[in-house]
């Protein structure tokens, strides 16, 4: 097959999956989910701390401290500058069972995102020494297309139509997971050889900013099980479709996914290891 040929059909599967799961998780929230904030003020500054200040100043200190190649260090800062992964959305409720805080949670993060993530990529950017901007009108049209619209309608048809919602979210949570798998092998063929490529000192680099990053929202919710599993994935789980699209526009003879595929192997590991370390310590916790 032409290769061009089958990065778009990746491309076309890959927003097809994400969008289905999107519109899935909106089917499973009540409208209520969103009023979950209403009477939570410090948690919901806690959380928005450790996702929009916290992560990007641990980025820094890695950076600072590792020195990894420059442009291990360019795609920590702009993993940094990118919150509200869309599949966060989905694993952080999976594996937290708290869909109204992590739901309305991010929602808002997808809000704040048109301008924090301009503003955080200029910080990061002086701050490194690389140039890069992104415009928030960008931003604003990648969250409304990934997040905000395919969530949004899955909550109307769960207020208007629940039965309906009840027999849809379950398969097509199913069906675009498959094809989420389907889409990740598919690339995993066309681009393991980049795991091989980037450094060791680059991979400890980005291994030490995922584990400070799921610490960060770990440490920053209350002594919650299920809030403390969620924030330090949301806070962790930065998006890589912001960060492809600020790579593309600013570095367009470069291949972020030389990067971008170590990254989220590393990240799905870690995430993976502090899921399990989480509920076997509840485990324990609750036996006492």
């Amino acid at each position: 097959m032409d290769p061009e040929l089958l990065k778009s059909i990746v491309k076309i599967w890959t927003s097809v999956a994400v969008t289905g799961l999107m519109f899935s998780s909106g089917l499973n929230m009540a409208p209520g989910h969103l009023m979950f904030f209403r009477g939570r003020f410090s948690l919901l500054l806690k959380s928005l701390l450790a996702v929009l200040v916290f992560v990007p100043l641990t980025a820094l200190v890695v950076v600072y401290l590792i020195q990894p190649v420059h442009g291990a260090a360019v795609g920590i800062a702009i993993m940094a500058s990118s919150p509200a992964a869309p599949l966060m959305l989905t694993r952080a409720s999976k594996a937290a069972g708290r869909l109204e805080f992590i739901g309305s949670l991010h929602l808002i993060l997808a809000f704040l995102s048109i301008a924090a993530t301009p503003a955080t990529l200029a910080i990061m950017a002086a701050s490194i020494g690389f140039e890069a901007r992104i415009d928030p009108l960008q931003i604003a049209k990648l969250a409304f297309t990934m997040i905000l619209l395919p969530v949004g309608l899955g909550l109307f048809v769960r207020k208007k139509y629940p039965r309906t919602a009840d027999r849809l979210s379950r398969p097509l949570t199913r069906v675009c997971g498959l094809l989420l798998i389907i889409v990740v092998v598919v690339l995993f063929a066309m681009t393991y050889r980049f795991l091989f490529e980037m450094d060791f000192r680059s991979y400890a680099a980005v291994a030490l900013f995922i584990a400070l990053a799921l610490a960060a929202g770990h440490f920053s919710a209350p002594d919650v099980f299920e809030e403390k599993t969620a924030l330090a994935l949301e806070a962790a789980g930065r998006n890589p479709g912001f960060a492809l699209v600020i790579a593309q526009l600013n570095f367009p003879h470069a291949k972020p996914v030389a990067f971008l595929m170590p990254y989220l192997l590393v990240f799905f590991l870690l995430s993976a290891v502090y899921i399990s370390w989480h509920k076997r310590r509840k485990g324990r916790t609750g036996r006492r």
